[in-house]
């Protein structure tokens, strides 16, 4: 296996993710319009404690998910985990940053359906801690609203 098939995969995901999540360290931020109970079954792998760990998501209903039940339930299933949720208005992005500094990237939703997909996945290791990439996702952040239990 090259170099270029580790880093780009065109496979389910979830392997890469759930190691990467278990070597966390300080940090844990995931950006996805959808997920359901997969992503609270993933997070669960992190060692780092659950104030430790955000989700950035689209929960508007206009957002386009045709399961939107499914997403609710697993943000409840987050937040009584303990886990930070906020809300950011036409949010496409699929990224898992561990630490601030490892990022992975790619077309495939936080749901147990994209699982079966067909999906391509960036999963460098790189450090880019420094870059305007993490600056980026920071400010979305930052600009998204927190989402609370009675929200949901």
């Amino acid at each position: 296996m090259s170099s270029v098939d580790r880093d780009f995969l065109a496979r389910d995901t979830y392997g890469v993710w759930k190691r990467r999540v278990r070597k966390a360290e300080d940090s844990i931020r995931v950006f996805t319009p959808y997920f359901d109970k997969l992503l609270d079954r993933l997070l669960s792998n992190a060692s780092i404690a659950p104030d430790r760990v955000s989700v950035v998501t689209d929960l508007s209903p206009g957002s386009g998910t045709l399961s939107y039940r499914r997403q609710l339930i697993g943000a409840r299933a987050l937040l009584e985990h303990g886990v930070e949720i906020r809300s950011l208005p036409r949010l496409h992005a699929k990224v898992l940053l561990c630490d601030a500094r490892v990022a992975t990237v790619g077309s495939q939703n936080f749901t147990t359906y994209a699982r079966g997909s067909k999906e391509t996945t960036i999963a460098d290791r790189t450090d880019v801690s420094e870059s305007v990439f993490v600056e980026t996702l920071e400010a979305w952040f930052a600009s998204a609203t927190p989402v609370s239990p009675e929200f949901i």
